[in-house]
This record gives structure tokens, sequence and C-alpha cells, in this order.
């Protein structure tokens, strides 16, 4: 479907098939109606990242292996040594890291690290989530 300046309108007959013909028209009220439905479909969607086809923001906890996967990472383990931990290959890695990154809304590794502990999705010992540490202050500090 095609609304320019809401004073015509194209509506292809199918979608997938825009060489099927299309209806123009110039009407006002059917112009009107389709916006009314462009505009409900609009707010009712989610945002789609290209690369991985996932939807952001969703509100959805994840599984148990999007878990598994999410803690690895936390620890520092490199991709590889994540998808040998969770019997999946590099590749598999790699794509579920960008859903995952896609969920969280994150542009980087550590951005989606970051927004996932703070949605309380990764399992931090409690003086790392704290921002405390049984050692005292760092090297320097006083």
């Amino acid at each position: 479907m095609v609304i320019s300046d809401r004073a015509a309108a194209i509506v292809f007959r199918d979608g997938a098939n825009p060489s099927a013909g299309m209806t123009w028209t110039y009407q006002a009220e059917i112009i009107s109606a389709l916006a009314l439905l462009f505009d409900q479909a609009w707010n009712a969607s989610y945002q789609i990242d290209a690369a991985s086809g996932c939807q952001h923001a969703d509100g959805r906890r994840p599984d148990g292996a999007e878990l598994d996967l999410l803690n690895l990472l936390a620890t520092g383990a490199p991709d590889a040594v994540a998808a040998r931990s969770l019997g999946i290959s590099l590749r598999t890695a790699r794509r579920h890291i960008a859903i995952l990154m896609g969920k969280l809304d994150a542009a980087s590794r550590f951005q989606a690290g970051a927004e996932a502990a703070s949605r309380g999705w990764l399992a931090l010992p409690s003086a790392v989530s704290a921002g405390a540490s049984d050692h005292g202050p760092g090297p320097g500090v006083h």
C-alpha cells in the first residue's frame, strides 16, 4: 500500500507479488480508512533488526539456553568457548548473541551485558552486583 499526501492511494492486490496488479484511488473516504488501518498496524508493530530478524524490547525474559549464553558471555568467555560449552556451532552462538543484543536493544556486547544485568537476567555474584569487593578498595585507593 502506498498513500501519497493523503490524497491518493495505491493498494497492491498481492503484496508478495506486485505484478499481480493494483488498485488506485483518489476517494477521500477510502484513503482515510487506509491511512487509519496503516496507523493502527504501525502502532502495533515491533522494531525488527534487519541483521538478525528479531524483535526489540519484546519484554520476554530469556529462556534457559539464552540465560546460559548470557552468563557465559558475562564471564568473558569468547564466542567459540561459549559455543563449545553449550554444544552448538560458533555460527549458531553468534546468531543467538545477535538476537539477544537485539532483544536488549544493545549496540555492543558490553551494552548488552549492562542491560541484561540491569534487568536481573545475569546470575552475578552479590559482591559484583552490589559494586563492592571483599578485598577492600583497589590499589592506590585510600
